[in-house]
């Protein structure tokens, strides 16, 4: 009677004790399985660090390059300005450019700004020779207070991204819209294409290109903004059923 007695208290006291155990196992298990997790995601983390390293070296490795080629660029440029051997330089020029013949049909770009004809002009006969259609309409009224380099930038950065996403469409989709608005106080750029499939954002709500060198042709909208921002503008960006629009607007100081 007295063993039976000892059982029945014993019995619930095992039981308690295996259930306490269990538990305690239990969380011992889950905690490995986290720690398990974070360890698999430091190492994801770290192979993609050492990945962006790796890529950051051939990056800075890339960029002397292209500074030491500018460099030698220049010294033989301005051996040719030195000299007056003008013809020469403007031949370098055309080379380094990969100018087209003059006498494609495409007419040149006359708004009276020299360096924004000069980017629309090469940009139209580029689209000409890849049979892309340009619906381009401009009304400048007035100098445009804009440095040259600045305008090709923008203008060129936006062309390129436009007739990327563009030249892999069939033919009749091939089709760019371009529209320019200056007066003595503002300019205003809208660009728009078509697109094939979909486009991506970073964390930061801008694009990412769909190039295999995400690193120098990601530069592109981000320099578009930099020179926005450096005129005190704005840059819009929208994208719906499958058609990227760009609208910049830009102040120009009297």
């Amino acid at each position: 009677m007295k063993k039976r007695n000892i059982s029945k208290i014993l019995l619930p006291a095992l039981l308690s004790a295996l259930a306490l155990l269990m538990g305690i196992l239990c969380r011992k298990t889950e905690r490995y399985r986290k720690l398990k997790a974070d360890c698999q995601r430091l190492r994801i983390q770290n192979e993609y660090l050492k990945e962006r390293s790796n890529e950051l070296d051939r990056q800075q490795r890339q960029l002397r390059r292209i500074r030491h080629e500018m460099t030698n660029e220049y010294i033989l440029e301005m051996g040719y300005l030195e000299k007056g051997l003008y013809r020469q330089l403007e031949e370098h020029y055309r080379e380094k450019a990969g100018y087209f013949d003059t006498e494609a049909k495409c007419s040149l770009v006359d708004t009276g700004n020299v360096g924004m004809d000069a980017i629309l002009s090469r940009k139209l006969k580029e689209a000409e020779l890849e049979d892309i259609q340009i619906d381009f309409e401009h009304q400048v009224d007035g100098r445009i207070r804009i440095k040259d380099d600045d305008l090709n930038t923008l203008i060129g950065n936006l062309m390129n991204n436009a007739m990327e996403a563009v030249r892999v469409l069939e033919m009749e989709k091939r089709k760019i819209m371009l529209r320019i608005r200056a007066d003595e106080t503002t300019f205003f750029l809208e660009i728009s294409n078509p697109y094939k499939g979909s486009r991506n954002k970073n964390g930061k709500d801008s694009y990412l290109t769909q190039k295999s060198d995400r690193w120098f042709h990601g530069l592109g909208l981000l320099q578009v903004k930099r020179i926005v921002n450096k005129y005190g503008g704005k840059v819009m960006i929208s994208d719906e059923d499958n058609c990227f629009d760009v609208k910049a607007l830009l102040y120009m100081e009297g």
